[in-house]
């Protein structure tokens, strides 16, 4: 037995009902909100639903839980071999069993971008692909699409928030323009320094301590 949707709700939320207002608790609840990787997609889809966020999610990642995952992946050992959207559906509809989910198990390809942007329309995307040009061409849908997107990264003592308003500013650049055009294609490029270049811009290189400019060179 379980409860209504609404009394559901009303008291899985009811401790936050002093910091969200019934009013913005609903506008959060309402968002439709698109998760591309779920190394830690899947943590913060997770976070999301807690707070009472996100009654539709569309989650995508092609890969399969591996034992290096569980640095950073809220799963155990009895999944490794499974599909990661599998083992992040399965959360979150124990967190909350009426929330939506659609799933791509392909991850996100130029093919299905605009299904994952626009059928039914996101209000927010969490890019946390390992790709850097499929980074890049997220950023391009959703700036095609006015799409708020928030990236969050976190390497050694480096904590790293990335948001690109692109439902108020059309003017926003990928990344906020911190790469030029050249170094953006660079993404894609098969040598490896050239593509290694633009993600340590994007980081910042004087954020980079000693072990993480190591580790960097290493992978």
């Amino acid at each position: 037995h379980l409860l209504s949707e609404r009394q559901f709700l009303q008291l899985k939320n009811s401790r936050n009902r002093f910091l969200l207002r019934e009013r913005e608790q609903k506008k959060y609840y309402n968002l439709k909100i698109g998760i591309a990787g779920l190394s830690v997609g899947a943590s913060v889809a997770t976070v999301l639903l807690l707070e009472g966020g996100g009654n539709y999610f569309k989650i995508a990642d092609k890969d399969k839980l591996g034992i290096s995952n569980l640095n950073r992946v809220p799963a155990g050992v009895f999944q490794v071999g499974r599909p990661k959207v599998d083992i992040a559906a399965e959360t979150l509809y124990e967190i909350n069993p009426y929330v939506e989910i659609s799933k791509f198990t392909a991850g996100i390809q130029k093919t299905s971008m605009k299904r994952f942007f626009t059928r039914p329309r996101l209000d927010l995307v969490i890019e946390e692909v390992d790709d850097l040009m499929i980074k890049y061409q997220i950023r391009l849908a959703a700036k095609k699409y006015r799409v708020p997107l928030i990236m969050a990264t976190s390497l050694d003592s480096l904590l790293l928030i990335d948001y690109e308003a692109y439902n108020v500013d059309v003017e926003t650049k990928p990344f906020n323009g911190i790469l030029t055009k050249n170094e953006m294609q660079s993404l894609n490029s098969k040598n490896i320094k050239k593509k290694a270049g633009g993600a340590i811009k994007i980081v910042g290189y004087e954020n980079f301590s000693h072990r993480l400019r190591y580790s960097f060179s290493e992978l």
